[in-house]
């Protein structure tokens, strides 16, 4: 397998010093970034602290310190994690991303034949959901797609009574890595559930009841997490203007690409095309509009799960009511994710009326694309048009509408989506190599002040460690002590001189620095290093006085042997946190904090060994 479904292409291509390694290397989508500076990072420090026989706890690579399993999208606890035990990462976070396709065909298959509906149906909308707009979009982040993936599961739990599946598939989709997309796939199934059974509620508030008792192991860390974190301030939804669903992009249920596409440089349109397309095919779209015209209820309730995800997603004053009343954790979440529940039930729509297509649905299709022919013509109406013509020509042979199904959405995944070689995956540079071998002994950490250069959390892989982060959790204190940052945080003011008790030792740049507390000691391309001479130590006494030395320095242990003359504070320049804890000679002592966010503890006179743990 030499082409990976990462979009690795584009950190060597955008950003140093793999640039300076590679040139200037073509790169498929600018957008897709997140799955190698957040996800692949978070999942394979993960699964290296379990192989080295630890809790994968903390990550100390990132903003001096943060949480790990409480970072909801590390996915600690997603059962499909013991793939990674098997065969290499790459390869397997590989076959994890191809199996939400896989395993999202499988499941909306089983709960469309549950439907009683026919196997060429059932494949025609389960087409439609793994090849939708938002599923394509999200597909190579991962934990997205794994969150919604069991919606289907679910849903067929429910219809078939039953209970472990149910308990099951709600534990899968919330470990998944996606508390946003788990809140819609909760919210629909126990909405499905009442309308399907209502007489059986108190029996799925027993359920319920049970899978929260099996996620307090995630639940409540990332609470904690959540409640000490920025995430609540960061959030300036009223001058986002991507927040909602602007109403000219619901265009792109009919033409994707209508303002351009990012994967050919061309898109036009406001904030990011990855959170606005909803499209699931025109094929699709006129058999679920022709769904309307078959007498069964449950395609009412999908009728309205599609109208209500739209009336939220979009800028209505229904919409903004959460946002206007700071509803916890809603308050902070984009509501453009809510073409998860749109596009999957348009899926199901689609499945039922693909078949009997209503001659109706193409005089409003093709009303509506006249009418864009007229006013907004471009070239990206030219294959919309083209199938909907098809569409009409074979409305009455499913075969042949799941092949142009196929073709459709086929294409709208294979122009989106990068598949790169495995040599672009996180390489080794002169640069790198530099830092590794510089910061080791003294577990020094580097900052950048290029936004180009090493961008937040991929230092991860290499395990250097960074004042840089990129987080939608990441903790106030540090907010407060670095300033600045809205899920990422870069401090470029090495002046200051908090950067020194940060214990930045090297600092990343394409310009010189012009200060004599800075040397230049390496450079690579247009990537120079220099070496902070007044960086302090890692750990030290307040007045300096003693000695303070890091004998064992690992992600959930920090173990430092002390001489002092006297009895004083000993400092820890990482992140404090509620779950670490401290001993003294085998004895436990109390961590406070200094300068509200490193850790601090009072150690006797003498010799002694502090251990920070978790």
């Amino acid at each position: 397998m030499n082409l990976f479904p990462i979009p690795s292409d584009a950190l060597v291509g955008m950003y140093h010093p793999w640039r300076d390694f590679f040139g200037n290397l073509p790169f498929k989508n600018f957008i897709l970034t997140d799955p190698v500076r957040q996800q692949y990072p978070w999942r394979e420090l993960v699964i290296s602290l379990f192989k080295d026989h630890q809790w994968p706890l903390w990550n100390p690579y990132s903003f001096a310190g943060t949480p790990l399993l409480a970072n909801i999208q590390s996915a600690v606890f997603y059962p499909l994690n013991i793939l990674f035990f098997i065969f290499n990462f790459p390869i397997v976070w590989s076959i994890y991303i191809y199996s939400a396709w896989v395993l999202g065909f499988l499941f909306m298959f089983l709960y469309l034949k549950n439907l009683n509906l026919s196997k060429i149906a059932a494949i025609f909308g389960s087409l439609c959901f793994v090849l939708s707009g938002f599923f394509t979009a999200w597909l190579e982040n991962g934990v997205l797609t794994h969150t919604l993936l069991w919606l289907p599961l679910i849903l067929w739990s429910i219809d078939r009574q039953k209970s472990f599946f149910f308990l099951l598939s709600s534990f899968f989709s919330f470990t998944a890595g996606h508390w946003q997309i788990f809140f819609y796939v909760f919210v629909f199934a126990n909405i499905y559930a009442f309308v399907k059974h209502p007489k059986q509620i108190l029996k799925y508030l027993i359920l319920n009841s049970f899978f929260l008792l099996l996620t307090l192991p995630q639940l409540l860390p990332s609470l904690e997490f959540i409640s000490l974190s920025a995430r609540t301030t960061d959030q300036v939804w009223v001058t986002n203007p991507g927040w909602f669903i602007p109403w000219q992009n619901l265009v792109q249920f009919i033409s994707p690409d209508f303002f351009g596409n990012p994967s050919t440089l061309n898109y036009r349109g406001v904030f990011s095309y990855q959170e606005f397309v909803g499209y699931v095919g025109i094929s699709a779209l006129i058999s679920a509009f022709s769904a309307l015209f078959i007498r069964r209820r449950i395609i009412w309730f999908f009728v309205g799960a599609v109208a209500l995800g739209l009336l939220f997603a979009l800028p209505t004053s229904l919409a903004k009511l959460p946002f206007l009343l700071d509803l916890p954790l809603i308050s902070s979440s984009m509501p453009t994710r809510l073409l998860s529940v749109v596009g999957f039930s348009l899926a199901v729509l689609a499945a039922f009326g693909v078949q009997k297509i209503n001659i109706g649905a193409f005089w409003v299709f093709g009303g509506t694309l006249l009418i864009l022919w007229i006013f907004w013509p471009t070239k990206y109406l030219i294959i919309p048009t083209g199938l909907l013509v098809t569409t009409f020509l074979f409305r009455k042979y499913p075969q042949i509408l799941v092949l142009v199904l196929l073709a459709d959405l086929g294409f709208f995944v294979y122009k989106f989506l990068p598949f790169t070689d495995q040599k672009y995956l996180y390489p080794n540079t002169k640069v790198i190599q530099f830092l590794q071998e510089n910061t080791k002994s003294d577990h020094s950490r580097f900052m950048t002040l290029n936004d180009e250069i090493f961008p937040p959390n991929s230092n991860i892989i290499y395990r250097l460690q960074s004042i840089n982060g990129y987080d939608p959790l990441y903790l106030k204190s540090y907010q407060e002590l670095v300033g600045g940052g809205n899920r990422i945080i870069v401090p470029k003011d090495y002046r200051n001189p908090i950067i020194n008790k940060l214990g930045v030792k090297y600092v990343l740049s394409f310009e010189d620095i012009s200060s004599p507390d800075y040397q230049l000691v390496f450079e690579e391309g247009k990537t120079k290093v220099f070496e902070n001479k007044k960086t302090w130590p890692r750990t030290f006494f307040t007045d300096f006085s003693g000695k303070a030395v890091i004998t064992s320095y690992r992600e959930n242990e920090v173990i430092i042997q002390t001489k002092n003359p006297v009895s004083k504070e000993l400092i820890l320049t990482d992140a404090f946190y509620p779950t670490w804890k401290v001993t003294i000679d085998s004895q436990k002592a109390e961590i406070a904090r200094n300068d509200n966010f490193f850790r601090q503890v009072f150690v006797p006179a003498g010799y002694h060994t502090v251990r920070f743990y978790q």
